[in-house]
């Protein structure tokens, strides 16, 4: 029986369902050898497998045969199941009533399921009940993305029945702790809104200028400016046309542009005015009335960051017009005289690249090194390694070997676990890193003083208790947000995190296991180099190695390599969502998991991709795709599995250099090139963990 309970376990975490439960069930109707409690376990966890195989009927069935629970637990935990069914089969007053009863046992996880009766209630138009249970929630242990949903929901739903006062006091609560900006908009939109119906024209004038002058990208800026100019509050053109700008009105913002041109003796109110036509001609397809437009900006104030701006458009038109010399003299005017723009960097690498495009190699690396050093208080490490490292290959190419290598000495001296510090170390020809050989007992009794204290125990946090309960309930996503608390809460103690990373690693939760080891070297201030193995173990780990060992192995693919990409796409997290529709540990989109299947020839629902099995099974294929088509150069394939092997393509084609180097460099998409950055990074860490397994 024992053999078969954990045959069972080991296959729902494996993602094979549909097999777990058929040896569950088995194990439960030959279950005689088992205590009751035992068996109840067993016929809680076959319910929470129906819930995940979308069967909430056959849950609520098998629900209602289970009773004479010996355990507190098992009682909790039947409460929540019932309450996942009901959700699921769109039952609310079932499901609120099976959460009423968790919350009112005075269970953990009391003030997060409150926060869920809220939400169901808001859903079913209950909002009188449903500020109740919010603020009732509020009283007790909530993870902080809890706590704002909690206060949102709160102040929306006073709002709505006409209780202003309080609304107020959780807008303005919203407007204090959130800190996300459309949060913040939003509050203050509200904020004015009810200041003006209780009369106090004052403070909503207050919060709707706020609101147009920090917050105009966001749609409530404009109804805030429309309440300001209704009330005769004089708001300055400039304001107006930049909303109005916002909004795509482009005769508005025109009209209000040319006021500001009039009417302002102000030389940056100016400059925004002559910037904000220009920009109107440009969307308007009018370049030739444009590019007069930034001319007149950078001839107003060559100092003004629009003027930064204005170049750097005038350098896309002047590529458009095939006019490279123009576009150079653009690009390297904002790198020496606006190093402290946003486009500055971006400004730099165009300048210096066109050196590379022509063949010139020494002119290009002087050009590299001079951006370096114009940017060097202003753009970071990151930006500053990549500028060197090219200064270190285009000498290289030069055949100014010395020269080479002393740069390459400086970008591996500034970070040497960074992207280009990985490449530098490849470029001189030197050992990749390998980890600290030292326990990790010893390792922390040297950096603390301490040998071995007395760690926090788990199982006493209130954190653990009530994610324990989420998670058995079959609230996942709950559950997560709290095993994030438990790491936060423990933040500061090194043991304690330490023993939370091996006790969350040994019941399956990798997530907050790898962020709880990652806290260790951050609460340190050291890199991956500096650690131990087994810590880098918990940081970094490989879980489901049978699936992966399958799947890497049938599409040639570097299991290493997968697990970095799963870092990166989901941390482990096999229930992961993306915006986009993104599902799994390699967060398939629907319309790419509709192609994979395709091409491994199965049918599936998307929403089986929470399944490591399938999720693996899928990023290994589409891994090795990419990597068919990208010459096996890892940095190609990952940039194509994040941003489309069409835009792949395309960066491959307009590269001025071949390789991974090259390719990186035409890469414009910072988001895509922050991606591969970090999959790679992560490589490393694998690879030096592959090294010291065999050197054990």
């Amino acid at each position: 029986m024992q053999l078969l309970i954990a045959e069972a376990a080991a296959l729902e975490h494996n993602g094979y369902w549909e097999q777990a439960l058929a040896v569950r069930e088995s194990a439960i109707a030959s279950g005689g050898s088992l205590d009751m409690n035992a068996l109840t376990a067993l016929q809680l966890d076959r319910v929470r497998l129906l819930l995940r195989l979308d069967r909430p009927g056959d849950a609520q069935a098998a629900l209602a045969d289970i009773g004479g629970f010996l355990t507190a637990e098992h009682t909790r935990r039947h409460t929540l199941l019932r309450a996942q069914a009901a959700l699921t089969l769109s039952q609310p007053d079932a499901a609120v009533e099976a959460m009423k009863d968790y919350v009112n046992s005075d269970s953990p996880a009391w003030a997060v399921v409150s926060l869920e009766i809220a939400r169901t209630l808001q859903r079913a138009g209950r909002g009188a009940e449903a500020i109740e249970w919010a603020e009732r929630a509020l009283g007790g242990m909530l993870p902080f993305q809890d706590r704002l949903r909690a206060i949102h929901l709160a102040g929306t739903e006073l709002d709505i029945s006409g209780e202003s006062e309080r609304a107020l006091v959780r807008y303005d609560e919203l407007l204090r702790l959130s800190p996300w900006r459309d949060d913040q908009a939003a509050a203050l939109s509200r904020i004015g809104i009810l200041q003006r119906g209780a009369g106090n024209i004052d403070a909503a004038t207050e919060a709707w200028s706020t609101l147009v002058s920090d917050y105009r990208e966001f749609s409530e800026s404009s109804e805030a400016l429309s309440f300001l100019l209704d009330a005769g509050v004089d708001v300055d053109q400039l304001t107006i046309g930049l909303i109005r700008f916002e909004e795509e009105l482009w005769v508005e913002a025109r009209q209000a542009m040319l006021n500001v041109l009039g009417g302002s003796d102000d030389v940056s109110d100016r400059v925004a005015g002559e910037f904000y036509i220009a920009a109107i001609h440009q969307a308007n397809g009018d370049l030739a009335s444009a590019a007069l437009g930034y001319v007149a900006v950078i001839n107003r104030d060559a100092t003004d960051p629009l003027s930064a701006e204005a170049s750097m458009r005038l350098a896309d038109f002047a590529v458009a017009d095939g006019d490279q010399i123009t576009a150079e003299e653009h690009w390297h005017r904002v790198m020496l005289e606006h190093p402290g723009h946003s486009r500055a960097a971006e400004a730099a690498r165009r300048w210096a690249s066109l050196a590379v495009a022509r063949g010139q190699w020494s002119e290009a690396a002087q050009r590299f090194r001079d951006a370096a050093n114009a940017g060097a208080d202003y753009w970071g490490d990151v930006v500053q390694q990549e500028l060197l490292y090219w200064a270190a290959l285009m000498n290289r190419e030069a055949g100014d070997l010395e020269a080479a290598a002393d740069l390459a000495e400086k970008v591996v001296e500034i970070d040497p676990v960074g992207y280009y510090g990985l490449r530098a170390l490849e470029l001189l020809e030197q050992d990749d890193h390998d980890t600290l050989q030292i326990s990790l007992e010893e390792w922390l009794t040297r950096l603390t003083g301490e040998s071995v204290p007395s760690s926090t125990a788990l199982a006493n946090l209130s954190e653990w208790q009530a994610a324990r309960d989420l998670r058995l309930g079959g609230f996942d996503s709950a559950a997560d947000r709290m095993l994030s608390l438990l790491v936060d809460t423990l933040s500061n103690d090194p043991w304690s995190l330490v023993h939370a990373a091996e006790t969350l690693a040994a019941q399956g939760e990798y997530t907050a296991s790898a962020q709880a080891a990652a806290q260790v070297l951050i609460l340190f201030g050291l890199n991956w180099t500096e650690a131990p193995p087994d810590l880098l173990r918990l940081a970094y780990p490989q879980p489901w190695p049978d699936v992966m060992a399958l799947y890497a192995a049938s599409e040639g693919v570097d299991p290493l390599l997968l697990w970095s990409l799963i870092r990166r796409e989901s941390l482990y997290d096999t229930d992961a969502q993306g915006l986009a529709g993104e599902v799994g540990l390699t967060q398939v989109i629907p319309l790419t998991g509709s192609d994979i299947a395709a091409g491994l020839g199965i049918e599936y629902q998307h929403s089986d991709l929470a399944r490591p099995e399938l999720a693996i099974r899928f990023g290994a294929w589409y891994l090795a795709r990419q990597l068919e088509g990208f010459s096996n150069e890892p940095v190609m394939a990952l940039a194509a599995y994040n941003a489309g092997p069409g835009n792949a393509a395309r960066w491959e084609t307009e590269a001025v250099l071949g390789g991974p180097d090259g390719f990186l460099s035409a890469l414009d998409f910072s988001s895509t090139r922050r991606y591969v950055h970090y999959v790679i990074k992560v490589l490393a860490v694998y690879e030096a963990l592959e090294r010291s397994e065999q050197a054990q």
